[in-house]
């Protein structure tokens, strides 16, 4: 209703039709590219933050990757064309004297369409809030569930098996050299990262073959990760 009021006022003052159009496009398209600034800026914080909690390497970052931000820019032009195209065109094509007339005139279908729209929003925020906090409690679940062995204080050197079996233990003499270190060993994967091997066993009593997961490691392994024997 605002809206079509300054519609009126300006057509009033002399305003044309495309002036119309060219300013509504124009706001529409400078608000899509804000948001998508302020989106790619967060973005990239919060991706750093995560980084610093889960002490692990998530990304890039998309500043060093222009065709991420030239991509996101070119989607936020296009929505703030498409999303400013029809309010421009239905705006400017308000008669002045019609719209003085008719302010107080709404019409049932608007105010559904609104209601649907403020509705659609409030769904969507919500769902985004609880993704959230789901996401939050299961960090926080990894970060607090018992894994069978000693995470803290633990130095993972990767790709070790790159080196010949000389070198490995020429390194591993040494890193037990220091005194804040109290054991090395060679590992194949780090427990817990989701890279395993496996291997098949089969028996009398089991006549097809079993899978078995398994981490390579060398002697010593158990003891300076901590892991407990079952049996």
């Amino acid at each position: 209703a605002r809206r079509s009021l300054e519609v009126g006022i300006r057509k009033t003052m002399g305003s044309s039709r495309s002036q119309l159009v060219v300013q509504f496009l124009a706001e529409s398209v400078v608000m899509a590219l804000f948001a998508a600034g302020i989106g790619l800026a967060l973005a990239e914080g919060l991706a750093l933050l995560m980084e610093r909690y889960l002490h692990i390497r998530m990304w890039q970052s998309m500043w060093q990757q222009p065709f991420i931000i030239l991509l996101t820019l070119g989607y936020a032009l296009l929505v703030g064309l498409i999303a400013g195209w029809y309010p421009a065109i239905y705006l400017a094509r308000f008669r002045p004297l019609s719209v003085m007339k008719s302010q107080a005139r709404k019409t049932s279908r608007r105010w559904g369409v609104r209601e649907a729209l403020l509705t659609s929003q409030f769904v969507i925020a919500s769902m985004l809030i609880l993704g959230g906090l789901i996401i939050q409690s299961q960090i926080r679940h990894l970060h607090q569930v018992d894994v069978g062995f000693d995470r803290e204080h633990t130095v993972v050197l990767k790709d070790i098996y790159d080196l010949s079996e000389e070198q490995r233990q020429t390194l591993v003499g040494e890193l037990e050299q220091y005194s804040w270190v109290n054991s090395a060993v060679p590992l194949g994967y780090q427990p817990g990262d989701g890279s395993t091997g496996s291997t098949s066993l089969r028996t009398a009593e089991l006549p097809e073959d079993q899978v078995f997961l398994t981490v390579e490691g060398e002697a010593g392994f158990l003891e300076t990760l901590g892991f407990q024997w079952l049996a």
